[in-house]
């Protein structure tokens, strides 16, 4: 389960949505962002000391124009 959030006015994180797989959340920013094309980048951050793969691969962050996009694993 992937947990979708955005940046609200305040910049703070707000929740928009949960789904079953990182596709079915990246087109939902897609669809959000009206993109003309069908992928999304994403970027993540890799704690180089303390951080494992699992951490690393658990949050994808996405820039978009009308706002920030966090996906983030959820254990069911």
């Amino acid at each position: 389960m992937w947990q979708l959030s955005t940046t609200n006015a305040a910049r703070e994180w707000v929740e928009i949505g949960r789904f079953d797989t990182v596709t079915a959340a990246a087109r939902r920013i897609r669809e959000l962002e009206e993109y003309p094309t069908a992928g999304v980048f994403f970027e993540l951050y890799v704690d180089t000391e303390l951080g494992t793969d699992d951490d690393a691969f658990s949050v994808l962050h996405h820039t978009g124009k009308r706002g920030l996009y966090g996906i983030r694993r959820r254990v069911n």
